[in-house]
């Protein structure tokens, strides 16, 4: 089965404003080339935070950006979009290390701001927001809270809840899933299509595995620790002795839990690479 006989579903892109969320992973690369080769964008928006991100994360997104356009003749808008930095909320919200039950920081540092932009953006152009499409690249078969949660591949916003209080993504806008039903499988055929653009993504996925990740996440595995070049768990590490040195974060037990585990992860697999940050013993 071709894979636009798997994703084929008419949008009508008429007096719309085509927005695509591109993390620089594989899944919003294949949404974005997707869109590139059977629609069109407008702008293609990646998020950054500045003290939980690898400021390398940007050049990255960059020449990706350029290796897509080069692949596919098409030119876009590319915005980098910073939220403020996540230690400085931290500090003056009194908020906790987040964890799966209290995921804070995708909503605040992530969902509002690209909430905020998307209204501007569709001011500007003298649109409302419901002629705002946001392109996200969604698999079902990531999770199964996904294949819950995304039932179509065309949804108002605010029929999406988020993990944070359950409060919704929006009001307005619409959010489509090009890639809903397809595999990982069908993701990396569809972008070897496009020689440039696997190279790059290949590349950046064997020397940093995602570059473009939070450094600081509840979700982060060992296994995924263990991937990381010293330099960036290092890093890792410095982030959570600041916020463990927080005099709020002891206030909140899940949290600091959370954060215990995690700093005794990266501690220990720095430990075992011979850069003593704490006696084991």
């Amino acid at each position: 089965m071709q894979i636009h006989e798997v994703v084929c579903m008419y949008v009508d892109l008429d007096n719309k404003l085509v927005v695509v969320k591109f993390s620089g992973g594989k899944d919003s690369t294949a949404s974005l080339l997707y869109m590139l080769m059977n629609y069109r964008v407008d702008y293609v928006l990646y998020q950054h935070i500045p003290d939980n991100m690898l400021p390398e994360a940007k050049d990255y997104i960059s020449s990706l950006a350029d290796a897509i356009m080069d692949d596919t003749g098409k030119k876009f808008n590319l915005v980098i979009l910073e939220s403020e930095p996540m230690l400085k909320l931290m500090r003056e919200k009194h908020k906790p290390f987040p964890t799966p039950k209290t995921l804070w920081c995708s909503y605040w540092l992530k969902i509002v701001p690209s909430k905020r932009w998307i209204k501007n953006i569709a001011s500007k152009h003298g649109l409302a927001e419901e002629q705002v499409i946001v392109v996200v690249g969604v698999k079902k078969s990531d999770s199964r809270r996904r294949s819950e949660l995304y039932k179509d591949k065309l949804i108002k916003a605010d029929k999406i809840r988020t993990r944070f209080k359950g409060v919704s993504y929006g009001e307005k806008y619409y959010m489509f899933f090009p890639i809903l039903n397809w595999t990982d499988k069908q993701v990396w055929n569809y972008i070897k299509k496009f020689p440039n653009t696997y190279k790059t993504l290949k590349h950046q996925y064997k020397s940093h595995y995602n570059i473009t990740q939070c450094l600081v996440c509840p979700f982060h595995s060992r296994k995924y620790y263990e991937s990381l070049p010293l330099k960036t768990l290092t890093k890792i590490h410095e982030l959570l002795i600041d916020i463990e040195k927080m005099d709020h974060i002891m206030n909140f037990r899940m949290g600091y839990a959370f954060l215990q585990r995690h700093k005794r992860i990266v501690e220990d697999i720095l430990n075992k690479h011979g850069l003593k940050v704490v006696d084991n013993g």
